[in-house]
């Protein structure tokens, strides 16, 4: 059943992905989805506008909570059951965001989520805001570097070229969120605190072998945040 799961999903993404690509930086050799980055990078910009401009942080919680939650029980029920999981996987929205390595395990979209919650009750707003951005902006900007420029092997099949994206596109995206609306800041620490955070990002997602990065960046440099701004 494990490599019928998985071929549901890698035909589906056959147009989307190239088999001979090199190895992604933030991923285990697998190619670029587009879906799944474009995924992480819409919910990055959308929900951290709305929680700043918006949404207050109990709804927030809220919210991601009930979406969270609900991931888990379909991946629940979805793992518990060959025949349920053979047509949750063959949809096509569920295969542009699932990799073929996830048809037997939880995919990084629930720990995407488990991340996101995480963060939001740990953390203080503004920690929580430049956290997701790192997320969204670090991992995307890596899949898409370190599959088409990637050539410098690093660990677990990432590349140098892609996480240097990641530090680059974290900063860029943290560094202008803050100016934009926190402009009371300092420059010089704005900057620093965006290139802290990008880094330990880039780094989290290059180590990150047991648990799964999309949940431990958002949580470690939500701390790292958090202390800078304490």
């Amino acid at each position: 059943m494990g490599t019928e799961a998985q071929t549901i999903i890698q035909d589906r993404q056959g147009a989307a992905t190239t088999p001979t690509a090199p190895a992604v930086a933030g991923s285990n050799n697998i190619p670029f989805n587009p879906g799944r980055n474009l995924f992480h990078l819409v919910n990055a910009t959308w929900g951290v506008l709305l929680y700043h401009l918006w949404v207050p942080r109990w709804l927030a919680v809220s919210m991601v909570g009930l979406m969270t939650l609900t991931l888990t029980i379909i991946e629940v029920l979805r793992l518990t059951s060959a025949r349920r999981n053979r047509e949750f996987l063959g949809h096509g929205l569920v295969s542009t965001i699932i990799r073929p390595g996830e048809a037997q395990r939880i995919s990084g979209a629930t720990f995407f989520g488990w991340g996101v919650l995480l963060t939001l009750i740990l953390f203080q707003p503004q920690a929580a805001e430049a956290a997701c951005l790192v997320m969204g902006f670090g991992d995307s900007a890596a899949a898409l570097v370190g599959t088409r420029l990637g050539k410098r092997q690093l660990l677990g099949g990432r590349t140098l070229e892609g996480s240097i994206a990641f530090v680059g596109a974290a900063f860029m995206a943290v560094f202008l969120f803050r100016v934009m609306f926190y402009p009371a800041a300092p420059l010089a620490w704005t900057a620093a605190m965006a290139l802290a955070g990008a880094t330990c990002g880039a780094l989290l997602e290059l180590l990150s072998s047991r648990l799964n990065d999309n949940l431990t960046v958002p949580v470690v440099t939500g701390a790292l945040f958090a202390l800078m701004l304490s």
